[in-house]
């Protein structure tokens, strides 16, 4: 089981990687991007969910959004 800690740390990563979109972007692409981080950040949820019941899904995913 992995320590709050850790949560953290990957939020903070996933929070780092999230996209931006630059004017010099395709709209498309960005679109792209985003839904692959989402997904990315909800398959993480879920794989910590299994490891701790106790695992607060939405805490995590506002962690990534940098709330």
């Amino acid at each position: 089981m992995l320590s709050r800690k850790y949560y953290k740390m990957i939020a903070k990563v996933m929070n780092d990687l999230r996209p931006i979109q630059t004017d010099l972007e395709n709209k498309e692409c960005f679109i792209i991007r985003k839904r692959q981080w989402e997904k990315t950040v909800l398959k993480l949820c879920e794989i910590f969910k299994q490891d701790n019941p106790r695992f607060d899904s939405q805490k995590f995913i506002n962690a990534c959004y940098g709330k």
